[in-house]
């Protein structure tokens, strides 16, 4: 249960795949403007939050976040788990056909460098990644979380999910975007030596919650055991949700309810759950309306025409460079504010 004597600081990460790489910028230059607020380069982003969560690249960073990876390499990481999960050739047709890229090289990839420990192994920082269960109908949104819930959600949806899972798995689970990746069926959790009930097939969270920060609001308020406006008017000290510039594969659902979704089914399957991370923004907005300096929003303009599985090193240094322009022609001051609040908040919470 989060404290209730300190305020909750959280910080969310849009799905993108390669457009993760300006995550990691905005998230780098957070970082170092807080060292510079409290003058120690001890001091890493992930001390200032209490919940962290993530959609898909967002949730790959999220996880390494978790075990305390320093952001300087995440930032080397990120970018080669991509190159080498995206090796070889794909087109719409192969990825409806065949699955996508080659999934044993993405599960290998995950393992090595994401991890084998459970997620509730680590205690510091509060964490989930999204995923969408198509076992069922309708789908619907699953949470791999690193804590568990006493209470039910209050006036609320209460999102199902696990935690008994490692990092490799959630890995694989929230960045299994269809035709790209394919997604943990029940029969590979199976094998993998887990029994979960009910059976439950995971592909790409962007599917429901491209942009995670709506849930984490509604997770945190029912770990508090509070309906959300409760939550956010008493609690909720600071909310920083980093986009991509992207909106979510478009998708449609049918009737089907066989044994296992395929890529195909899936794809002609899923367009009215589609949740835009611009719709998430809008209705973030309406929530906190009253309350200043609490939520914050970076989502670069003029990268979202970039294909998240691309290698081209003319695309790196588009987004590099659009996410260095934004971040000091339009976010300069926010950027400074934001780092200024939450240095307050590690020094209060370390020496008070």
């Amino acid at each position: 249960m989060l404290s209730p004597f300190c305020r909750v600081s959280i910080l969310s990460l849009d799905a993108g795949g390669i457009l993760s790489l300006s995550t990691l910028i905005v998230l780098s230059r957070i970082e170092n403007e807080i060292r510079k607020e409290i003058g120690s380069n001890d001091v890493k982003l992930i001390d200032c939050f209490d919940m962290i969560c993530g959609t898909s690249a967002g949730g790959l960073i999220s996880l390494m976040l978790l075990r305390e990876v320093g952001l300087q390499e995440i930032m080397e990481l990120v970018p080669n788990i991509l190159e080498k999960a995206f090796e070889g050739s794909r087109n719409i047709i192969s990825g409806i056909l065949f699955e996508g890229y080659d999934i044993n090289n993405v599960k290998d990839l995950f393992m090595k460098h994401i991890g084998s420990n459970f997620m509730a192994s680590y205690k510091n920082i509060y964490c989930f990644v999204t995923a969408t269960d198509v076992k069922h109908n309708p789908y619907k949104l699953f949470l791999l979380r690193n804590y568990t819930h006493k209470y039910n959600a209050i006036n609320g949806e209460s999102y199902e999910g696990i935690n008994k899972v490692p990092l490799w798995l959630a890995a694989w689970a929230t960045a299994s975007a269809p035709t790209y990746l394919k997604g943990p069926s029940a029969q590979d959790i199976k094998k993998l030596g887990f029994n979960i009930k009910p059976e439950i097939h995971l592909v790409d969270g962007a599917l429901k919650a491209s942009n995670p920060s709506l849930i984490a609001l509604e997770e945190c308020a029912r770990l508090n055991n509070k309906n959300l406006s409760s939550f956010i008017k008493e609690d909720l000290d600071t909310l920083v949700s980093i986009g991509t510039g992207k909106s979510p594969t478009k998708l449609t659902q049918s009737d089907f309810s066989g044994k296992s979704a395929s890529t195909f089914e899936i794809l002609i399957n899923s367009t009215h759950l589609l949740s835009r991370a611009n719709d998430t923004h809008r209705e973030l907005l309406q929530w906190l309306s009253d309350r200043e300096n609490t939520y914050f929003r970076f989502n670069v303009p003029n990268i979202g025409d970039i294909n998240i599985d691309s290698q081209d090193v003319r695309d790196f240094d588009l987004i590099a460079k659009a996410t260095r322009d934004y971040l000091f022609d339009e976010k300069y001051y926010e950027i400074k504010r934001l780092a200024h609040k939450l240095a307050n908040n590690y020094i209060r919470s370390k020496y008070l």
